[in-house]
């Protein structure tokens, strides 16, 4: 192969790619032989747990994590100058009429009004009742809060600990830097939701363009796409789960992933070196923001490799027939996302494999069980992806990039299976959904909608597809488990059960020590809450944490701190977010009142008060 790079009116030249391989694989090298070493040699470091192991852990993960984020932001940077500096090359050559923002907004809301109404009421339900009570939120979110937000420019410790400080094999660093980012401006988390939500609209809108551009349909006679995009990849439970709670990377995720894929078919079609460049920085970002993320990144590019060497793809020709020099010049693109592998490769060696290696944890999947359960969307998805692969080596039809993005899809859901198990329905498979939302809509635009045009108005295909979504809703409404109505419930009646418990200990504490009796509060230490964690903001006089474990009772914080402790009448015994059976070894010991519980179930909060 000619040494030289190749630089023809094809896009972007391939030398940064002799850079990348040149200097990611030569540092994963001495990455693994450093893995090796300490494999062999563990007894030359700090034995772990002791200070020193602390000490020296702290500062290599502070020193390789920034080293990784200046690198990122300086290749991040220079590819936006890159990008920008190619649409303004583009913008000169194509006469377009440029509208303002508010111009789009108000022309947007006049094409698509029952959109807009089904955004607007997605956003009230997702904001309404929203507070800082999930699960990891509540540790993240006492420290947003903790320099009563004299500080906010600061890098909080909970979002980067639960991101940039795992020693357990996982990998991924920008995961909930979406958050991080937002709360220097605000500490609102209804303000956070509306973010959220607007993550949600744009990842429909993006599925829509991307449907449009994949079928060619006109803008005007799509407009049924959109609002049949929206009922079916938001009216579902893996989309409750993950966007009416802050505490999923998968928002962030599938938003770089919709915005990637538009890239990548952007270039397709026009061959804009300023979605070549864009598609690429959407794949260096998306490839850190999930353990297995850089499955949805890599396997297109690879893939659409592979369907073109069989003559599957395009006009292409088997391999065997082709003039290689063309075909590289054809697949630029792909030859630059495939250098994601070794630098994802070079990355997680640094910055996962070594420090976990050497406290010895274990993966954080150990303990998972490795459960299948899938819904019709997701047979419905295995079936197209193969028959259009079995059609394709008949020579019936030519595969394109949704066929790609469908081989990353099950790909992703099959890594899904090994690490944790496979469901359907859960956040964590949310990225499969938007695949197979897009291959529906696609199938529906391309295929049934064109012959119905043909016969009807176009109002008219529109409302058949839209009634045909809803239609698709309400089965899956009576017949699935869990639906979108239950999972939307159960996230919000667990945010009113955690804030009632909370509240009420708040205030009882109040009272009680407003009668001159001496407050003391014991609580779980499986608990999210503690000391650290908002528990400290009660005015109580001993704060006691009950381990389940060994059932012991110890003073975390106020009279005698650290002593060990026996209840006692009078104490609150509160529970927020653990189970109320867990409270069972504390309340045999002597007679309760219960003076708070949220609801009969046993998640539910509640608060005793012990009796002589």
């Amino acid at each position: 192969m000619n040494k030289t790079p190749l630089t023809t009116a094809a896009g972007p030249s391939l030398r940064p790619l002799s850079w990348i391989t040149g200097i990611t694989i030569p540092l994963s090298l001495i990455g693994m032989a450093l893995w090796g070493w300490m494999l062999k040699n563990r007894n030359s470091l700090p034995a772990v747990g002791t200070d020193a192991s602390q000490r020296l852990l702290r500062q290599y993960q502070a020193t390789a994590h920034d080293i990784f984020l200046i690198l990122l932001a300086i290749t991040t940077f220079a590819l936006v100058r890159l990008i920008l500096k190619s649409q303004r090359n583009e913008a000169t050559s194509i006469e377009t009429n440029q509208q303002s923002p508010l111009q789009a907004f108000v022309h947007f809301v006049k094409e698509q009004p029952i959109a807009v109404a089904l955004f607007a009421a997605y956003t009230v339900a997702m904001v309404q009742g929203t507070t800082w009570l999930y699960p990891e939120l509540v540790g993240w979110y006492s420290d947003v809060v903790s320099d009563n937000l004299l500080n906010n420019f600061s890098f909080h410790s909970g979002f980067i600990g639960e991101t940039m400080r795992r020693n357990d094999f996982r990998f991924f660093p920008l995961a909930h830097q979406d958050l991080h980012v937002l709360s220097w401006f605000t500490a609102y988390v209804k303000v956070w939701m509306l973010v959220s939500a607007a993550e949600l609209i744009a990842i429909v809108v993006l599925c829509a363009r991307f449907i449009r551009r994949m079928s060619s349909i006109d803008s005007k006679k799509g407009s049924g796409i959109l609002i049949i995009t929206a009922l079916l990849f938001m009216i579902y439970p893996s989309t409750a789960e993950g966007f009416f709670q802050l505490i999923y990377c998968e928002r962030l995720l599938t938003l770089i992933f919709i915005l990637y894929a538009s890239s990548y078919l952007h270039y397709q079609k026009t061959n804009s070196t300023a979605s070549f460049y864009s598609a690429f920085l959407y794949g260096l970002i998306g490839i850190f923001l999930k353990d297995i993320a850089a499955i949805l990144f890599i396997i297109p590019p690879v893939a659409t490799m592979a369907f073109s060497l069989f003559g599957w793809e395009g006009k292409d020709e088997p391999w065997h027939s082709r003039d290689t020099k063309n075909w590289i010049n054809n697949h630029r693109l792909e030859l630059w996302l495939s250098t994601l592998i070794p630098i994802v490769i070079c990355i997680y060696i640094f910055l996962s494999l070594l420090p976990s290696t050497y406290m010895s944890q274990g993966a954080y999947s150990d303990s998972s069980e490795s459960s299948f359960y899938f819904d019709w969307r997701f047979c419905f998805l295995m079936l197209l992806t193969s028959s259009r692969l079995i059609m394709a080596g008949l020579g019936h039809i030519r595969l394109q990039l949704i066929d790609s993005l469908n081989a990353a899809s099950l790909s992703y859901a099959g890594a899904l299976f090994i690490l944790v198990g496979f469901k359907s329905y859960s956040y964590l498979s949310l990225p499969v959904h938007l695949i197979t939302t897009l291959n529906i809509v696609w199938l529906w635009s391309s295929g049934l909608a064109p012959q119905l045009n043909q016969k009807l108005p176009w109002r008219v295909t529109a409302a058949l597809g839209t009634t045909a979504a809803a239609a698709i809703l309400i089965a899956e409404s009576n017949s699935s488990h869990p639906s979108f109505r239950g999972t939307v419930d159960w996230i919000q009646n667990r945010q009113a059960s955690w804030l009632g418990a909370y509240t009420k200990a708040s205030d009882l504490a109040r009272e009680i020590k407003q009668s001159g009796d001496q407050v003391n509060i014991i609580y779980n230490r499986n608990s999210w809450f503690s000391r650290g964690r908002h528990l400290g903001r009660i005015k109580y006089d001993r704060l006691i944490e009950y381990n389940p474990n060994n059932n012991t009772f110890l003073i975390e914080d106020g009279i005698n701190s650290g002593s060990s402790y026996t209840p006692s009448s009078g104490d609150l015994v509160i529970n927020i977010d653990t189970p109320l059976r867990s409270l069972e070894p504390i309340l045999t010991l002597g007679s309760f009142e219960q003076l708070y519980r949220h609801s009969q179930n046993d998640d539910s909060g509640a608060i005793y008060r012990l009796r002589p």
